[in-house]
């Protein structure tokens, strides 16, 4: 069977789909990756059998554009951010998905948590056993990786990006943003100042942090040997102004990661300075020490419910006050043999969160979910007007369209096969998978045949 799997930002995190994908095409079927420059065009001219998305809004689009209009055509959501807490949040991830028109071609939801699990059904929406709690697919990647990290000769500090106000990968004028804004129009008798206000702070925190971080980079090219490595957030310009200044002045000890995997960045360095965010796990999983700056840089007053949850669950030494903290943890971190200890807050956030540790593998349990309903309902899509190969080619297209003389910033953004190689890594990962899943049957085969 045609299966359609959208890669939505390279940034994000795609390794884990590069597995499902290869899992899939392991038990038969032609799978390919898209991105959202091409999932429109093979949406209309490959014409998959089956869809596998991340982002419930754009699963709205995709009906609200008359392109799941073909009976028997269903998607499978695996959510891109599946572990917030707020309701919010939550609205925002499964909203439209929950739409009448929408739900009715829902084939299955595949949640991290069961806290995700129990607030889908208390929507009434008849889900029932199209929805199953999986895991974090992102942390399979640490769970069966194989092999070390990139090879280093001297200490490697990673730094997060989370500035997309400053540095948007489609607008980098700062000075543009500060004079306009993203800021809703209001009129004299209706404007909600709080709202503005709570704008203006998330820019200038930004500012802070992005500050902060010059300034250690800085330190640490003038009076080490380190090597320092960004990571830019999603919705970052990563060869933008912010980033290019520091990889001008410092050459190869600032690297500016491209990487498809958190884990595989992760792996590769000895400690990672950041704000509260999601990477931790990643991070924690690989034995890599986290030390959040939201206090060095005062932003800790203006984080949100989902980050002030995630900063409560770090060990108090990794949230440093001022420089001479920061550079005495960043010191006891490096320290030959030292081993990040394990905090009872974030273990209870990964196994509240992201069902971790959980056993054998949420990608196989994806993959197999889908392989079941795919057979079961044929071959829905109807022939291909166009071959997969051929309608790829419209990212080109679209790639020099939109993004003029910045192409850069669209390679950056959106997958395509062409430009981003599947890492060696995605292979060795299905293997490990696979053999582990043989091991647990000769064990339960070996058990049975012993009783």
């Amino acid at each position: 069977m045609k299966i359609l799997i959208h890669v939505d930002s390279l940034i994000r995190d795609f390794a884990h789909l590069g597995v499902l994908a290869e899992l899939l095409t392991r038990m038969g079927h032609n799978v390919q990756l898209s991105s959202r420059m091409t999932t429109i065009p093979l949406i209309r001219l490959w014409r998959p059998d089956h869809i596998i998305h991340s982002l419930g809004d754009q699963i709205g689009g995709l009906f609200d554009a008359g392109l799941m209009g073909r009976k028997g055509v269903e998607v499978s959501f695996i959510p891109q951010e599946g572990s917030e807490r707020h309701e919010l949040n939550r609205q925002f991830i499964y909203n439209r998905v929950l739409e009448p028109d929408c739900l009715d071609r829902i084939a299955h939801i595949f949640c991290w948590n069961d806290a995700h699990r129990q607030w889908l059904l208390s929507r009434d929406a008849g889900l029932g056993d199209r929805l199953s709690v999986v895991g974090n697919p992102r942390l399979d990647i640490a769970k069966f990786w194989s092999g070390g990290g990139k090879p280093r000769q001297r200490i490697r500090i990673g730094f997060v990006g989370r500035f997309p106000f400053i540095n948007k990968y489609n607008r980098p004028d700062f000075l543009e943003l500060l004079t306009m804004g993203d800021r809703p129009l209001c009129s004299k008798d209706d404007c909600d100042w709080d709202e503005l206000e709570a704008s203006t702070e998330a820019i200038l925190s930004q500012v802070a942090t992005y500050s902060r971080y010059c300034q250690l980079i800085h330190y640490f090219m003038a009076n080490t040997d380190y090597e320092v490595s960004l990571r830019p957030h999603h919705e970052e310009a990563a060869r933008g102004p912010a980033f290019n200044a520091l990889k001008a002045a410092y050459g190869d000890r600032v690297e500016i990661d491209h990487g498809f995997s958190i884990y595989e960045w992760a792996s590769g360095l000895d400690a990672i300075l950041t704000t509260a965010s999601l990477t931790f796990a990643e991070a924690y999983i690989a034995g890599v020490p986290v030390i959040s700056i939201d206090k060095l840089t005062r932003v800790s007053d203006y984080l949100g419910f989902e980050a002030r949850e995630i900063l409560n669950s770090y060990d108090r030494r990794f949230v440093p006050d001022t420089y001479d903290e920061l550079m005495q943890t960043l010191e006891d971190c490096l320290a030959d043999g030292f081993v990040p200890p394990k905090v009872p807050g974030m273990e209870t956030y990964m196994k509240e969160d992201f069902s971790h540790p959980y056993t054998g593998s949420s990608l196989l349990k994806i993959a197999r979910t889908i392989d079941k309903r795919v057979r079961a309902a044929g071959s829905v899509g109807g022939p291909s007007l166009v071959p997969a190969w051929l309608v790829q080619q419209s990212y080109w297209v679209q790639l020099f369209r939109y993004h003029g003389n910045q192409p850069s910033v669209g390679i950056d953004k959106h997958y395509h096969p062409s430009p981003h190689r599947t890492p060696d890594y995605i292979g060795r990962i299905v293997a490990n998978i696979l053999a582990e899943e043989a091991a647990e049957a000769d064990r339960k085969t070996g058990a049975s045949e012993a009783a």
